[in-house]
Parts: C-alpha cells; structure tokens; sequence
C-alpha cells in the first residue's frame, strides 16, 4: 500500500492533497486501531481472569463474594501473622506488640 500512487483525484475543498496523503492516513487510522483494539482486547481478558480468580480466592477463604476488598485487607496482616512471624524464636515479648501493631 505505501507505494500505491492515487491519480486523477481532485476535490472541490482538500484538492489534489486528499488523494497524495490518503495511502499514508489509511495505514495510520489502521495502525492506531490495532493498537487500541489490542490494548482493550488485554483489558478485557484482565478483568476476566482477575475476576475468576477472584472469585476463587474468595470460595477458598470460605468469604462471600460480595465481601469488600477493605474487609479482605484489613484481615491479611492476621492472616501473616500465624503463618510467617509465629516461630520459636521469636520471643513471647514480642508477640504482643506485632499482635498490638496488626491490629491497629
């Protein structure tokens, strides 16, 4: 297409530069809207997945679906808690400030 040359064109308003430009504006329309429909096409199988994943993580947690990502949130930090800092090591006079500070 770039090497396509529009002759005998002339309009009343744009003139011969119309046809001269309508190879190079035709590959840039269809370019641009590659683009787009790719980036909206990744989007919508983000969202897709995001949401059955979701949903998934949610039945696993034995949570609603409907359950506010905040609540989900706000109860990570005691979720951690028993799983990554509980260990033997750890001293028993730490515990209440770790419990103290994830609970704030």
């Amino acid at each position: 297409m770039v090497g396509m040359k529009v002759q005998g064109c002339n309009d009343k308003f744009f003139g011969e530069a119309l046809c001269r430009n309508q190879v190079a504006f035709t590959l840039t329309i269809m370019y641009l809207m590659d683009l787009i429909l790719c980036f909206l096409d990744t989007f919508l199988w983000w969202i897709i997945w995001n949401g059955t994943f979701s949903i998934t993580r949610s039945f696993y947690l034995g949570l609603s679906i409907w359950t506010p990502c905040r609540e989900i949130h706000i109860q990570l930090p005691k979720r951690i808690y028993p799983k990554l800092l509980a260990t033997s090591e750890l001293g028993i006079e730490y515990k209440p400030k770790v419990c103290n500070l994830l609970a704030a």
